[in-house]
């Protein structure tokens, strides 16, 4: 038997009388490339796309002596299933280091569910699941310019938030280069004349944003506060990703800091 947690709540302590027996998770999130046939041409052009949504099942049987105590099992059993707006959290204790991110979709017709001791919940899922917990690197950068890596060992290409923060001095411009692709800030219309030690900017691949000072986005799930994004004096090839492997990073900066700390952080992904 599988126990599931939705939502901080597992649906043995919801609905006692409920007992998952299968859970279906399929292989993949729903193709989205796009082929586009080309006359002239053998094959077609393929634009790939990430995947998309795909619908994890759970069937349960509902077990108990009587019709009236049936319905009432079914109602709680509703209550659980339905998340408030925006997703939940599902988490099934045969993967306990990892959750789904979900909504319910579809369910079988209330007067089938009224009285059949057989049900199945289906939510729609994002194509990977998450990590419980965060992953953390701290960088520090000696001297401008500064460079390192790290290894990471994740099946998925993370989206971190990068967070830079002099710590014995200031910043009034600086340069993120992560495998390749570059952030550069400066000091901007609006924004403050400098940034200072222990101060920070935040970059976050997410939701593609470059924020002053924290976001406060704890569970890294893209949310910010729009009175600190500031983007107007910044260039950007292409936000921080994470591979499997080894990460490359430098960091330029000017100001009278001859330090900085960068942080990383993100949450891993399973196929």
């Amino acid at each position: 038997m599988i126990e599931a947690t939705l939502g901080g709540v597992t649906l043995a302590s919801a609905c006692p009388e409920a007992v998952i027996t299968r859970v279906n998770r399929p292989l993949a999130g729903a193709v989205r490339t796009e082929f586009v046939e080309v006359p002239g041409r053998a094959g077609a052009w393929a634009f790939d796309e990430e995947p998309g949504e795909m619908p994890l099942v759970i069937d349960i049987d509902v077990l108990v002596d009587t019709i009236a105590e049936r319905r009432a099992a079914i109602a709680t059993l509703r209550g659980w299933a339905r998340t408030p707006s925006g997703r939940s959290q599902l988490i099934l204790d045969d993967e306990p280091d990892r959750f789904w991110s979900v909504k319910l979709s579809a369910a079988p017709p209330m007067e089938d569910d009224e009285y059949a001791g057989q049900t199945s919940l289906t939510f729609s899922a994002e194509p990977y699941a998450f990590d419980t917990d965060l992953s953390t690197q701290a960088e520090v950068a000696s001297g401008t310019p500064d460079s390192g890596s790290f290894a990471v060992t994740d099946d998925v290409d993370a989206e971190p938030e990068v967070v830079i923060t002099p710590t014995n001095g200031t910043i009034t411009s600086f340069t993120l280069t992560v495998n390749g692709e570059e952030v550069a800030w400066q000091v901007g219309v609006g924004g403050p004349t400098t940034i200072g030690s222990g101060q920070s900017i935040t970059i976050s691949s997410i939701s593609d944003t470059v924020l002053l000072g924290a976001s406060g986005d704890v569970n890294l799930t893209g949310a910010f506060d729009p009175t600190d994004v500031d983007m107007v004096a910044v260039a950007i090839t292409g936000f921080p990703v994470l591979t499997n492997g080894t990460n490359n990073w430098s960091l330029s900066w000017t100001g009278t800091a001859t330090s900085v700390d960068v942080d990383f952080a993100w949450r891993r992904r399973f196929i």
